[in-house]
């Protein structure tokens, strides 16, 4: 079995906890510590058992709270290493022995689990998403890219949960407040995808096997869960899906745990 939950989601901080009820992974650490091991406890889960943390990127919401946790526990960090590099200003207490690097498209096993890595869109050093498998049972985590990379696109193929972004409605964005050069960035091919193009990787991982899609990382400025969830729900219904029948469309929270989400198999 394969379970995952939120911790948080959105530009404020994100944090991901993945199991199979032996190995415990950590996928961000972008809230506090003490939010990170509040949540941990309250899905029953020892903070000592963590296996691994994976870091998508260097972000400020990604790895905010890792410096403190790597006070209370001594826990394998896994990054591309320019990730490692561009983390250097942000996470003290990073020890050379206690980080493991890879090349973005690297498969790697952390105890039972399979961890594969993809390249992201996005300004950061080294981007990436994963995907996690148990058995016949995968997940995959894909946010923080402006566009949808061929290799995030094959990647998601055969995922039972898709952990995706949404990160903003256009319309919203183009009115609101930001300026001119942060609205261009977060419209550029190294920023977030919107509503509508986070949808089609949503339909693209349901047509292959998906049967659960997290909106993630909603801008807490530039969407609302309804907007997120209207085009979603549109998309998939423009595909000839069953939003709630054929596929579970659900919004990660942006401060509190989802709680425990069952990762369904897939023979693909």
């Amino acid at each position: 079995m394969l379970r995952i939950a939120t911790l948080a989601s959105g530009s404020s901080g994100n944090c991901t906890v993945v199991s199979d009820g032996r190995w415990n992974i950590l996928i961000d650490a972008g809230i506090s510590c003490k939010r990170i091991l509040d949540g941990l406890t309250d899905l029953d889960l020892d903070p000592l058992s963590l296996s691994g943390i994976l870091i998508t990127h260097e972000h400020t919401d990604h790895v905010n709270g890792l410096t403190n946790l790597l006070k209370k526990i001594r826990v394998p960090i896994y990054a591309p290493m320019a990730t490692i590099d561009a983390m250097a200003s942000r996470v003290q207490n990073l020890i050379p022995d206690q980080c493991w690097t890879f090349e973005p498209g690297q498969c790697f096993g952390i105890g039972d689990l399979v961890v594969e890595s993809f390249p992201n869109s996005h300004d950061a050093a080294c981007p990436v998403g994963y995907t996690i498998t148990s058995g016949d049972c995968k997940m995959a985590l894909c946010t923080d890219t402006g566009v949808i990379t061929r290799e995030a696109w094959e990647a998601v193929r055969g995922c039972g949960v898709l952990v995706g972004e949404m990160n903003h409605d256009i319309p919203m964005l183009r009115n609101g407040p930001y300026p001119a050069m942060l609205k261009a960035r977060i419209l550029g091919e190294k920023g977030h995808l919107s509503n509508e193009v986070g949808a089609q990787l949503a339909i693209h991982a349901a047509e292959t096997g998906c049967q659960h899609f997290v909106m993630a990382h909603l801008s807490e400025e530039n969407n609302t869960p309804e907007l997120a969830m209207a085009a979603a729900v549109s998309a998939f219904q423009a595909a000839g899906a069953a939003p709630g029948e054929d596929v579970l469309i659900t919004v990660a929270p942006r401060h509190v745990n989802s709680g425990w989400q069952e990762v369904p198999s897939c023979s693909l």
